[in-house]
């Protein structure tokens, strides 16, 4: 229990906090003791033997740097439980029970970071990670995400490429200006360039605030570095479930479900998508919103009956409602894949209406998106 004046005193320390209160006011885990205390002094957390989740503990300690630590006993341990007092919560030190388990998890925290005893913490961060579908077809866990994080790096282009554009038309109507000719025409560009600028900031914005909204949280990344100036870095899930996040290439990997893996090991399967173009979408009101689900209602079952009137008459019908629409968006995006499967993603804040086909239109709810395979 000594203070922090003792630190430069000691050989090792254990029980060190590897965690949060995990209490609601908590947001989230930093590792500070580790970034302060990693290469200067041996550190272990709470014994891996004791803890309810020994595989969490073993990730933490691998996010802060801590050697492993267990406490057994190798004989007359069923005594501690008649003793009563503190030695009864020793429930679960038997040496001869743990041993496999001691070399296994000893052998994954040696493998992982037995070489940078004197390497600094010198970054940690909040990974973004996606639930993989669990129902997709073998191969196919990181689709969806593959697309979200190509659909980051589209709008975070289109934002550098119209801020340059924008730049370079400010900059030639104030060298029009200064020449004293006429700069209505580069104006009118320069107005045009701010537009389109505005126009994809504000996508990005959108774009990061869906990311955000599907994204999943416990995924974090822990960076060492040795005096040499090399570096690892980790990725660690601490869901009970597989997620996807991007390498180095932009693809998406797969990692399981309460594991971690080096950076170095990361390889993502490349994305499939074929084809990308906006779209452009209704966004309806709530009255149009009932309008368009009765006539839409009336056109599927037209053309499950198959009759080439009733159709017509059911697509008229929906046409006049959609035309009372006035509001329209092109925060909508349609993605084809190499499979021929396609998802519309809705960006905008309300839900909109997008045309399928001549037969078919769907409603996509705010900042989601639709898989139409």
């Amino acid at each position: 229990g000594g203070n922090a004046y003792t630190i430069p005193y000691v050989t090792d320390i254990i029980s060190v906090p590897l965690d949060n209160s995990n209490y609601a006011i908590s947001t989230a885990a930093v590792p500070f003791m580790g970034i302060v205390l990693h290469g200067c002094v041996d550190y272990s957390g709470s014994a891996l033997n004791m803890a309810g989740d020994v595989m969490y503990e073993v990730l933490k300690s691998i996010e802060n740097g801590a050697s492993p630590y267990f406490l057994l006993a190798y004989s007359n341990v069923e005594e501690l439980k008649n003793v009563g007092g503190k030695l009864s919560d020793y429930y679960s030190v038997n040496f001869t029970t743990w041993e496999a388990d001691i070399v296994k998890y000893y052998n994954i925290l040696n493998g992982a970071i037995g070489d940078l005893q004197d390497a600094a913490i010198t970054n940690h961060s909040v990974v973004t990670a996606f639930k993989t579908n669990t129902h997709a077809d073998a191969g196919n866990e990181a689709d969806e995400a593959n697309m979200l994080f190509a659909e980051l790096r589209t709008a975070t282009a289109l934002v550098e490429s119209t801020s340059k554009a924008y730049y370079a038309a400010v900059e030639e109507t104030d060298k029009i200006v200064s020449d004293q000719k006429n700069a209505d025409a580069a104006l009118t560009a320069e107005n045009a360039a701010k537009a389109a600028f505005t126009n994809a900031k504000t996508r990005l914005e959108l774009v990061k605030d869906l990311i955000k909204r599907n994204a999943v949280s416990n995924v974090v990344s822990v960076t060492y570095t040795a005096d040499n100036g090399k570096t690892k870095t980790f990725f660690i899930n601490y869901n009970n479930y597989d997620v996807a996040i991007e390498d180095a290439n932009g693809n998406a990997y797969v990692l399981a479900g309460m594991s971690f893996v080096e950076k170095a090991e990361v390889n993502g399967a490349a994305n499939k998508i074929a084809n990308r173009e906006d779209v452009t979408a209704l966004i309806p009101t709530t009255t149009n919103l009932g309008e368009f689900a009765s006539a839409n209602e009336a056109l599927e079952k037209a053309v499950a009956s198959g009759n080439a009137n009733s159709i017509k008459r059911a697509r008229e019908a929906l046409e006049l409602v959609l035309e009372q629409i006035r509001t329209t968006t092109s925060n909508v995006a349609k993605i084809t894949d190499s499979n021929g499967d396609v998802v519309y993603i809705n960006y905008e804040t309300s839900a909109v209406i997008v045309k399928m086909s001549d037969t078919e239109y769907q409603l996509i709810s705010a900042q989601s998106y639709l898989i139409n395979d």
